[in-house]
């Protein structure tokens, strides 16, 4: 995020932060382009992209920033917020470092991951609070709102996730995770991602 009196040199260090949790998106050939622009949220091969961006197609390829090429999965797509989480079969990526929206204001200056490999646009943020989280795609759910005792709502399930296995559906509230009370869903967040992949969770829902 970059602040009024900020200059540009700030967009390099920023890009140098983040590039390695970058993929870009695009055809089996390279000579074809890239057409969208991606993040690792896991080092086990979750990728965010736009939804809005991505082609349906066998020849579809995700490039991480080591060159590697893989063939990707739609996990679930929100098409509300324009958002697609992927999964491909590496592992080792580098997931990025979230923020929090709670220190976005309108109008702050941001660099943005374009569809094109190592682009990036400037602009200003003009819009906030997203109801999107990383651990939530993980589990294969969309979060959606609190309850006023702090259980987190599900607004959404992925169809092959692990949520859905686990009989999980889209309006059930989650309120306790492995026996401990949810207290909203920062806390869930936090929980979640404190496991492993493979981990066995136990949740209680409403």
């Amino acid at each position: 995020r970059l602040n009024g009196s900020k200059t540009l040199d700030a967009v390099t260090s920023i890009v140098e932060k983040v590039k390695g949790s970058l993929v870009s998106i695009g055809m089996t050939s390279r000579a074809d382009g890239f057409f969208a622009a991606g993040v690792a949220v896991s080092e086990y091969g979750l990728i965010v992209t736009k939804a809005s961006e991505f082609v349906k197609s066998s020849r579809v390829r995700v490039y991480t920033s080591d060159g590697r090429a893989f063939r990707p999965t739609v996990v679930m797509t929100d098409r509300e917020h324009d958002l697609m989480l992927l999964r491909i079969s590496a592992k080792g990526l580098t997931p990025v470092n979230w923020g929090s929206s709670k220190t976005v204001a309108l109008g702050n200056w941001i660099a943005s991951a374009s569809g094109g490999k190592d682009g990036f646009l400037l602009g200003a943020v003009s819009a906030n609070r997203r109801r999107i989280e990383r651990s939530g795609g993980a589990m294969g759910v969309m979060l959606g709102d609190e309850s006023e005792e702090g259980a987190v709502k599900i607004e959404s399930v992925a169809p092959r996730g692990a949520a859905k296995k686990a009989g999980l559906l889209a309006g059930d509230f989650i309120r306790e995770i492995d026996g401990a009370k949810v207290e909203g869903r920062d806390k869930l967040i936090d929980s979640v991602k404190a496991k492993n992949p493979g981990d066995l969770v136990t949740i209680g829902v409403l």
